[in-house]
């Protein structure tokens, strides 16, 4: 284990080791990229956001080798980037003022219940529980937006896989919260509503500032702002007043 002191040098060392890998990066012509990119993603945005945007930088800059890196491992893309361990991240937007950020979309979180509820309009009491939430960044804005409402559930657990929620939920085991993303598409024997007053998650793509210029980092923003603006682009959702509106 490094001591107190190697800690703080290996804090400098890695900045070091970063600068002089930054320096080559920024001396490439944008049409002959090679090298590594590292980035940092949740699930639902690796799983709906980043395929096309990947198949589009690979074509046009075949000699860069992309690395996917979970995004909600020790707090959250954010840190990797703050760590120099990811070049890139998708983030929630809020808490990230440190970082060079490219607004996305934002995404809206969605009540999950069995279908035999129906599909008439979620009130706080379907909030009460039980409550099944996912591991990671989701979990804290759903408690927040509880606490704001006045909701206390009666439970609330927390379980690291999407799938193992869903599936409970689908039993009648509890309800659950979740962004679109995460439930698209939605599993047979659920169904997915608006909540009681909107709830959203403002996805940017963040980098070191000093390092938002380097030629690979602004082809890979190009791409996934071009794969966005695409055919087949998630529903962007944007908040007018009384209720969000869906726009395609």
């Amino acid at each position: 284990m490094p001591t107190p002191a190697g800690e703080r040098m290996l804090v400098h060392a890695r900045a070091a080791v970063q600068a002089a890998g930054d320096a080559l990066l920024a001396a490439q012509e944008a049409t002959q990229l090679r090298g590594t990119l590292r980035v940092a993603s949740f699930r639902s945005t690796a799983t709906h956001l980043l395929p096309p945007a990947l198949a589009a930088f690979r074509a046009r800059h075949p000699g860069v080798t992309v690395h996917l890196l979970d995004g909600e491992a020790v707090g959250g893309g954010e840190v990797l980037v703050r760590r120099g361990q990811a070049d890139v991240a998708i983030v929630i937007e809020e808490g990230c003022l440190d970082l060079r950020l490219t607004p996305l979309l934002l995404d809206e979180y969605l009540f999950v219940a069995p279908a035999r509820r129906g599909a008439h309009p979620v009130t706080l009491e379907d909030l009460m529980g039980p409550l099944l939430l996912t591991l990671g960044t989701c979990t804290p804005r759903v408690r927040s937006y509880l606490r704001r409402c006045g909701v206390q559930p009666e439970s609330v657990t927390e379980i690291a896989d999407d799938s193992v929620i869903l599936g409970m939920v689908a039993h009648g085991l509890g309800v659950s919260v979740m962004p679109r993303l995460a439930l698209t598409p939605l599993p047979s024997g659920l169904v997915a509503l608006p909540m009681p007053e909107p709830l959203l998650r403002p996805l940017a793509l963040a980098t070191l500032p000093h390092r938002a210029n380097l030629p690979v980092l602004r082809a890979f923003t190009d791409a996934l702002l071009e794969a966005l603006r695409g055919p087949g682009a998630p529903e962007r959702v944007s908040a007018l007043p009384g209720r969000p509106s869906l726009l395609h």
